[in-house]
């Protein structure tokens, strides 16, 4: 089988993602030939993996945990004229790699591209349209959310097959969408144990694990929690994400990558992290307590916090994060039961790979 994945370059959760994807394609058949188009993180991710093209896409300014719609149109109002100007490009390398089909998340270079070769395109990205009018029913939507999701669903249409992960399991079923479980890097029962791993990563006690992402958008929950950080003398924050490495403190370490990161969410007390689908999907199925802080505007994480609401503890605003991280210690208990609760399979990647095999 040969397929040509098309993945956005924004954050890192998409490429964790298609390489949770790609690794369950390799166990199932190892002489599954992938070929990736990225740009920005999704390309340095693959290219030492796998045949990756660069390509342009879309560009999200921001630091300050909210999604502003008019910087992102003037950063990326020409993209549609070049989404067809890349496919068109992009046309004679795919051809001659010959896939069996196309997987794209919210990139409109998928879908060009599968039409050019006259091969089906499946969209494989965490919106769930279904959820939003859950929400929207629920809450006030502005109109730059209500345009993501606009254009989210749109792009859903135009793909031949729309698969959504979700992050408390397959509750229904529609003609339109698939929906899978989560889709986790690492099952938890395949890791060490809790004392092994305490002992490797040289831990007394539990540290608390703090998820920013790979934009730059959690910098500002950073700086916030680096400030008030030396009210916990007794915690230890290790954190992971964003692009700018800040000073160490006595008590907080931060890291913006490791490949080992599931190590440190097994042994963590609880997880604060922003709204993105697979650090909450890993969370969830690893039965961690969570303070998450979505980045506002941003219709995805704001949906995914909604759908935990019930689970986890939903910060407004970073500027509340001391009293918010004073409520939730005080209540970790009653999260921790909520959270223990839970029965969710982590097996999302390979129900993609039986859907992909299906279709091809």
């Amino acid at each position: 089988m040969r397929i040509l994945f098309i993945v956005t370059g924004v954050g890192l959760g998409d490429s964790i993602r298609v390489n949770t994807v790609i690794d369950a394609l390799k166990k199932e058949n190892p002489n599954t030939n992938i070929l990736i188009a990225g740009y920005a993180n999704s390309y340095y991710y693959f290219k030492e993996k796998y045949s990756t093209i660069n390509i342009a896409g879309y560009s999200i300014p921001g630091r300050s945990m909210k999604f502003r719609f008019l910087p992102f149109i003037l950063r990326n109002f020409i993209l549609p004229l070049y989404w067809l100007f890349i496919a068109f490009k992009l046309k004679k390398a795919v051809k001659m790699f010959k896939p069996d089909i196309v997987i794209s998340d919210f990139e409109p270079t998928g879908v060009v591209l599968a039409k050019l070769v006259n091969k089906k395109c499946v969209m494989l990205f965490g919106f769930n349209p279904l959820l939003y009018k859950q929400f929207k029913a629920e809450n006030k939507v502005g109109a730059i959310m209500a345009l993501q999701a606009k254009y989210l669903e749109k792009n859903y249409d135009l793909g031949n097959f729309v698969i959504v992960p979700t992050l408390l399991g397959v509750k229904r079923k529609t003609l339109i969408y698939t929906f899978v479980n989560p889709i986790t890097r690492t099952k938890l029962k395949d890791l060490p144990a809790e004392r092994t791993l305490m002992k490797k990563l040289g831990f007394k006690k539990k540290p608390i694990l703090v998820m920013l992402g790979g934009s730059n958008f959690g910098i500002k929950l950073l700086k916030k929690l680096k400030s008030i950080a030396h009210e916990y003398p007794d915690e230890i924050f290790i954190v992971f994400g964003t692009k700018n490495l800040v000073e160490p403190l006595p008590n907080l370490l931060h890291y913006i990558y490791k490949e080992n990161v599931l190590e440190y969410m097994k042994i963590a007390k609880f997880v604060i992290t922003l709204g993105g689908e697979v650090t909450l999907s890993e969370a969830v199925t690893f039965k961690k307590p969570m303070l998450i802080y979505p980045i506002k505007n941003h219709v995805e994480q704001m949906l995914n916090a909604y759908s935990l609401k019930n689970v986890a503890m939903v910060g407004k605003d970073v500027k509340t994060l001391r009293d918010d991280l004073n409520n939730f210690i005080k209540n970790l208990d009653s999260y921790q039961k909520k959270m223990s609760k839970l029965k969710i399979e982590s097996n999302g990647a390979e129900q993609v790979v039986k859907i992909i095999k299906n279709l091809v």
